[in-house]
Parts: structure tokens; C-alpha cells; sequence
């Protein structure tokens, strides 16, 4: 990411001899040197990472006007190397680098602006940093762009003008721009809606590791949109996407491991993947788990966590979970009996549409005047 300076890298095959000579050409002064020093012991790729060290070489080098040094050092303020983050220096350093005309400054002063991360949100200022970045060939500058013009924020709204960013973008290999190409294809924004496309720029987005591309490739294979359906490659991109901590990624691998689709059935990482989702507060997720428990399958059965999974689905108002809850408190499984909190957990769920839910509220209507 960092590669594009001419002096980074040149300490040879022997990298301890290299830094070696950095260390005494720093020493006596030369800039080059220390902002190249530096910049190893910020990446800690040839030399142990010490930001502290990194860091008073840097700013010396900022502050003499390089703009690799300034880029660097807003980098490390923005946490981008780890250790504590500092926007006010970060935009600081960033701004000078970018005033100079370095593309990365340029589109990490619009990805602050477009995300708000320690500035307020600011559509505008976003899209004239990114313009700059865009005319200079960096990708990723170009998906952002394009979301903005898609959405009309801080641009005039322009579908065709999103389109060719992400187009241009995604042939650079941008990963979130392949994404965003994809789901212009599949929505049919400004383009005739082409599954085929569509499941083209979400494998290429997968293929480079983008979690909401790999979730949305394995549904397409799910439905048999733009490819032909098949669970086992479904269950492998739901995996991957899962792995990455995409939380309804991590329902859906559970459920395809709990029922055998695409894998052969496995309880126990049907219930791995269902917790992790369910912890992550997934309300079908929290219901699925709470039933394996109150049913043992897959796990011991343990009523009282089933109540409790069940508990925080039915608080999410999801419907089923509310109705089985006050199955629960019909029966007293785990809790006391109590008729009063079923008929108010059936009400719910009936309010949502349920009808297995109004047949338990006429059944107990029944129940309680016996």
C-alpha cells in the first residue's frame, strides 16, 4: 500500500546490513534517510516495529515539507500501523501530503470525511478529495466516489456516473468496487439487470476476501441466479464470509450444517456458527439455538438457556420465538407456569401475523377458563 516511494525498500537482500547503513545515514542527518528509517520501523516488516522510534523520525521529516513523511505520519495517527489515534494531527499531516498532490493522502482525507471517523460526516468535503485521488488512478477512491453519486450525497445524484467509477474501479481489481458493480447489476441500476454479471463481480470481489461479496455470491447460488444453483459452493462462500465475522453468514452456514444442505449434517458446527451469530445478537439465529437446546439436539439440552436464547429473539419481536416462548410458559419448562406471560407472548406474535400464535391464545383462553 505503502510501496510507492522510491526510497522505502532499498536496503538490499541483507536487510539487517541495510537498515545498518539507514541507521548511519541518519545519523548524520540526511532526511531521506530517517524518513526511509522510519517508514521500516512503522510497517515492522524488515526491522522489529517500534512506532515510538518511527514516529520523531517522521515529524522531521514532515515537518521539512517530504510528502511521503507527512502521509506516514497521519497514517500512524490514524492508527493505521496500531497505537493510539490522533485525527486532529492525522488531517493535519494528511492535508499537507495530499496539498502536494499524494493520491493516498488524498483519498484517506475523503474516507474520513465519508465515514466521519474523528470529523463530522461531510459529503461535500468528501467528494472533493476523492476527485482528486480519482484523477490520479487510485481505485478505491472510485467505489467511494461512486456510492456518493449513486446516493446523491454531496454530488448530484448520477447513476451512469456511479457506474463508470465502479466499472473503471473494478477492472483496477478493487475489491469494493467489484462489489458495488455487482449489485448494479443484480438491482438493474442504470444497467439491464444481468444475473450473470452480477455473480461475475461477486466472485471477483470474493476471490479477494470481501466478506458482503461472498455472502451475496452464496445466495446466488442458493436461488441459481446467474449461476446454477448449488448448495456446496453456497455453504463454502457463507463459510468464508462467516470466518470474516458477517453475522447472517454465520445463521446461514449454521442452518445449511444443521439440515445437511451442501455438507453433510453436523450438529455441533451448526451450533458453533449459530452461536457465534446469536451472539452477535442475530434474532433467528438466538431462535434456532434456543430450540436445539430445549430439544438437545446438537447440544445437552438445557432448558434454561433455551429460555434464555428464546427470550432475547422474542425481544427483537421475532414472532416464533415469542409464540414458543409462551409455549414455554404454558408448559413451565425452565420457569414457573405462568399463564398471564404465555397469553402476553402469544398477543405478540399474533400482533405480527402469526397464526399458530392465535391458535395457542384460543387454546389457552380455553385452558384458563376450565
Amino acid at each position: 500500500m505503502y510501496m510507492g516511494y522510491s526510497g522505502v525498500e532499498d536496503v538490499g537482500e541483507n536487510h539487517q546490513e541495510g537498515i545498518k547503513w539507514l541507521k548511519r545515514s541518519a545519523e548524520q542527518e540526511n532526511i531521506e534517510a530517517k524518513v526511509s528509517l522510519g517508514f521500516h520501523l512503522a510497517i515492522g516488516k524488515v526491522v522489529e516495529r517500534d512506532i515510538n522510534k518511527a514516529l520523531p523520525l517522521l515529524l522531521e521529516g514532515a515537518r521539512d515539507g517530504h510528502w511521503f513523511a507527512q502521509l506516514i505520519a497521519g497514517s500512524i495517527y490514524l492508527g493505521l500501523f496500531g497505537g493510539k489515534t490522533d485525527y486532529q494531527e492525522a488531517l493535519k499531516w494528511l492535508t499537507e501530503s495530499a496539498r502536494q498532490g499524494n493520491m493516498m493522502a488524498q483519498f484517506l482525507i475523503g474516507e474520513l470525511y465519508f465515514n466521519g471517523e474523528g470529523v463530522n460526516k461531510n459529503y461535500e468535503k468528501a467528494a472533493k478529495w476523492l476527485k482528486k485521488a480519482v484523477e490520479q488512478g487510485y481505485a478505491r477512491a472510485g467505489a467511494y466516489l461512486g456510492q456518493l453519486y449513486l446516493k446523491g450525497r454531496g454530488v448530484t445524484k448520477d447513476s451512469s456516473e456511479a457506474l463508470r467509477l465502479f466499472r473503471n474501479s473494478a477492472e483496477k481489481n478493487d475489491k469494493l468496487a467489484q462489489y458495488c458493480l455487482a449489485v448494479m447489476y443484480w438491482q438493474g441500476t442504470e444497467v439491464k439487470k444481468n444475473y450473470q454479471k452480477a455473480a461475475y463481480w461477486y466472485r471477483r470481489s470474493a476471490e479477494q476476501g470481501y466478506a458482503e461479496a461472498q455472502f451475496e455470491l452464496a445466495m446466488m447460488y442458493i436461488r441459481g441466479e446467474g449461476v446454477e444453483e448449488d448448495c456446496c459452493e453456497a455453504v463454502k462462500w457463507f463459510k468464508a464470509a462467516a470466518e470474516q465475522g458477517n453475522v447472517v453468514a454465520q445463521y446461514k452456514a449454521g442452518l445449511m450444517y444443521y439440515y445437511g444442505y451442501g455438507v453433510n449434517k453436523d450438529y455441533a458446527s451448526a451450533v458453533k456458527l449459530l452461536k457465534q451469530a446469536a451472539e452477535n445478537g442475530h434474532m433467528d439465529a438466538q431462535f434456532e439455538l434456543g430450540r436445539m437446546y430445549l430439544l438437545g439436539r446438537g447440544v445437552n439440552n438445557d432448558v434454561s438457556e433455551a429460555v434464555k436464547l428464546l427470550r432475547k429473539s422474542a425481544e427483537q419481536e421475532f414472532a416464533e420465538a415469542q409464540c414458543l416462548l409462551g409455549v414455554v410458559y404454558v408448559c413451565g419448562l425452565g420457569v414457573e407456569s405462568d399463564y398471564v406471560e404465555a397469553m402476553n407472548w402469544f398477543k405478540k406474535a399474533t400482533a405480527q401475523g402469526d397464526k399458530k400464535a392465535h391458535e395457542c391464545i384460543e387454546r389457552l383462553q380455553k385452558l384458563m377458563n376450565d
